[in-house]
């Protein structure tokens, strides 16, 4: 479900948080009254964790870059994103909103 697309241009990946999006709103409409309104918000924390995730990972990314003699291979920040997606997030977000914020965190 948090697959990597790396090599997307920007707009595609628009595309693909803006699908992800409107399967959400749909999800929640069928299962709440206020369905709308409830997607909106969590979309915008949806939103404000890829930031925080995307921002982490590549912090990551150059701390594990520094390392001399601990390291054995290579952090990249896409790995790191998809790593912390799948342990932290898939966990405990429904399949919808696991895949908002799968497409979030791609939106450079």
């Amino acid at each position: 479900m948090f697959r990597d697309t790396g090599t997307l241009p920007h707009r595609a990946h628009l595309l693909r948080f803006d699908v992800a999006a409107r399967d959400f709103r749909r999800s929640l409409a069928e299962r709440f009254q206020l369905g709308a309104g409830l997607a909106d918000a969590d979309l915008q924390i949806l939103w404000s964790l890829s930031r925080s995730i995307r921002s982490a990972a590549a912090e990551w990314q150059a701390l594990a870059r520094s390392l001399v003699a601990a390291r054995t291979g290579v952090l990249s920040a896409p790995q790191a994103r998809a790593l912390v997606l799948e342990a932290v997030f898939d966990p405990v977000l429904e399949p919808d909103a696991g895949g908002a914020l799968a497409a979030a965190v791609e939106v450079p």
